[in-house]
């Protein structure tokens, strides 16, 4: 019987390929080994045959120009969040991206500035090293700042633009002026100088990028951030360039070419995962009103019936129209001869007042095994996710037409069950976790209305009579 209990046994294979990998927190580590093996070999693929392989000027602009637009963005992304939701950890991660883009922009003015390169990257390596000991710190950050008055507000807005421009600015005198000792163009430093700095910078920033690697990971298995696992795949491809580059004899060559793939593609991964990860947010931002909606409606539904059946008919009636569900149905507990169907939408194969027991003594399967007996009994949501075999709730013309799924809610109160709501989805796919939580919610609501115009039918029905008797 393909019948499973809770909202863990909704269909797998009701979301979307691309859903389920990015809600599988499980397979994390998985997919990140995946990703670094598939940028690695195409690296080294691409890298190892070039033995001594010096960029042109518009391949160097083009992967500048993929960096700094990337760290720009990602930079005023995190700024934006940080302004919203005044957390420490994402004002790290904008101030990282801010000198991981500048850097990069920078260091390529340098290497344009003369008729050659610029023997060192010391830039671009010190962006690196910087930028890791921030992602580092976001994984462990989980300060947040207190609401203030908008005179605060502007200042810690104003710290943390400084903040974000800290790199570039400190960077700069050095970019302009190519005199200054510290730009490590001087003939005071030699060649080797130039090797062993840059190495330095590439093997301290490796360590701690996958230090951070591992923190970020951590951070987002255990409290869902969706940011951490975003920056998982950017660090890892990332980690790799970054280690690759350490084996560099000089600023180009073989070992240098292959750690430029890798971080393209770090900075690839980060803009295609910002793309995935904000239409995931366009499209729970309307889940999420249009849930709203619809328990604004259902809410209105049960306001002035007269009875429990007019009331009854009218909640099947907004989840068939409100919800796009095929067959919406209520059943009520009727002891102790079983479960009552007081109230259906979708289907005229099944009457309406029909008793169906919960209790059979013959060896043959029927209502009493079926999902919404079960509901009932286990007071925990049943799941029908192949409506081929369980057939109790769904007629067969609409199984030889629909893949559908259909999902008993059982309407309990305290302690008490008082019925099910059954409601069949032609289209499996949404049966989703949110429209699970929706029923659930909508069923709680349900259930106090149902069981105050229970209480007052007595009442009612007493009253009617004494008016026909008069």
């Amino acid at each position: 019987m393909a019948v499973e209990v809770g909202f863990s046994g909704r269909n797998p294979y009701s979301r979307s390929l691309i859903e389920r990998i990015r809600m599988s927190k499980d397979t994390q580590w998985r997919r990140l080994l995946v990703w670094i093996g598939v940028v690695v070999v195409a690296a080294l693929g691409v890298g190892l045959p070039q033995t001594h392989f010096v960029p042109s000027k518009t391949l160097l602009a083009s992967v500048s120009a993929l960096a700094g637009g990337a760290g720009f963005g990602a930079a005023v992304y995190c700024l934006a969040i940080f302004v919203l939701e005044r957390k420490v950890s994402t004002l790290f991660v904008a101030v990282a991206f801010s000198a991981l883009g500048s850097g990069s922009v920078l260091q390529v003015i340098i290497d344009f500035r003369g008729p050659h390169y610029a023997a060192s990257g010391w830039v671009g390596g010190a962006a690196w090293l910087i930028a890791s000991v921030l992602f580092l710190g976001s994984a462990y950050s989980d300060t947040k700042l207190p609401a203030v008055h908008r005179l605060q507000s502007l200042r810690h807005l104003a710290a943390a633009g400084a903040a974000v421009l800290a790199f570039p600015v400190a960077v700069l005198p050095y970019v302009i002026d190519k005199t200054l000792p510290g730009s490590l163009s001087s003939s005071v430093f030699d060649a080797a100088a130039h090797h062993h700095v840059d190495n330095a910078l590439g093997l301290g920033a490796a360590v701690l990028m996958c230090a951070a690697l591992r923190a970020n990971h951590r951070r987002y298995v255990s409290g869902a951030d969706g940011l951490a696992g975003l920056l998982c795949y950017f660090l890892a491809a990332a980690a790799a360039g970054l280690l690759f580059s350490t084996f560099a004899a000089d600023r180009f060559d073989t070992w240098a070419t292959v750690a430029l793939i890798c971080i393209a593609g770090a900075w690839t991964a980060l803009v295609v995962g910002n793309g995935i990860e904000n239409a995931f947010a366009h499209k729970e931002a309307g889940d999420r009103l249009e849930e709203l909606e619809t328990l604004h409606d259902v809410s209105w539904s049960l306001v002035g019936a007269g009875t429990v059946a007019e009331l009854l008919d009218m909640f099947v009636s907004t989840l068939v129209t409100k919800l796009g569900a095929k067959i919406a149905a209520v059943y009520l507990a009727d002891e102790p001869h079983g479960l009552q169907l007081v109230a259906i939408r979708g289907s005229e194969e099944a009457p309406v007042g029909k008793t169906y027991p919960l209790v059979s003594d013959k060896p043959f399967p029927g209502f009493h095994s079926g999902h919404t007996a079960r509901a009932y009994a286990s007071r925990q949501v049943q799941i029908a996710n192949d409506v081929f075999v369980d057939v109790e709730f769904v007629p067969w013309r609409f199984i030889a037409q629909d893949d559908g799924c259909a999902a008993s809610i059982p309407l309990v109160d305290q302690d008490k069950c008082i019925g099910v709501l059954d409601v069949y989805f032609a289209d499996s796919t949404e049966l989703s976790a949110t429209r699970l939580r929706l029923l659930a919610t909508i069923a709680a609501a349900g259930t106090s209305a149902v069981e105050f115009a229970l209480s007052r039918q007595p009442a009612v029905q007493s009253q009617n009579d004494a008016e026909l008797a008069a």
